[in-house]
């Protein structure tokens, strides 16, 4: 079960490193609580968008 879950990991990130995404819709996600976690209460919907550049930056932060 933890290589499992290691392995998703894996996948999310590499997606996400090389795939421009984006919500589906705008309405606000809705948390519940499951545990000592929130988590969203119908999932969030993504789209791709297309390939992200290599040497694209995945996050921006406001001081750079």
């Amino acid at each position: 079960m933890a290589f499992a879950q290691f392995e998703m990991k894996l996948v999310l990130a590499t997606l996400l490193s090389r795939w421009q995404m984006e919500l589906a819709d705008s309405k606000p996600v809705e948390p519940v609580r499951k545990g000592a976690l929130l988590t969203p209460a119908q999932g969030v919907r993504m789209v791709v968008k297309g390939r992200r550049p290599e040497n694209q930056r995945i996050l921006q932060t406001s001081s750079s």
